[in-house]
């Protein structure tokens, strides 16, 4: 007798991808295609990196993301090694501070609902 197994995965792949870099003492981020919706299965993240003494205010004034499926995470620190502040669905909080001179900012979305997304900008 002969046996074939088929194993069949229904994982989501990231489809969109996205990646920023910011240095300047303010600026803008918002999520790709704003205020039109952002795209499906997506990944995007900003670091935002200051000179050392400097702290990080960010404040986000436009938040709409599918509830408990589409996440914008943010992390007081270099990358994401920190404990994460995790926001979806649309309440947008109040500013975030950085303790130190980095900020890193991950959104992930599935594959279903889309969403404006949202509109943040920094000052340092």
């Amino acid at each position: 007798y002969a046996f074939l197994l088929v194993t069949a995965t229904h994982d989501a792949v990231v489809q969109w991808r996205c990646s920023h870099i910011l240095t300047n003492y303010t600026g803008i981020i918002e999520s790709p295609n704003f205020p039109l919706d952002y795209p499906n299965l997506m990944t995007c993240s900003w670091r935002i990196g200051l000179p050392p003494g400097c702290t990080i205010k960010l404040n986000i004034s436009s938040f709409d993301l599918e509830y408990n499926h589409d996440t914008l995470t943010i992390y007081d620190g270099y990358d994401n090694s920190s404990s994460p502040v995790v926001l979806t669905g649309y309440n947008f909080p109040d500013p975030f501070y950085s303790t130190g001179q980095y900020l890193y900012i991950e959104m992930e979305t599935d594959r279903e609902v889309q969403k404006s997304g949202f509109h943040a900008t920094y000052t340092s």
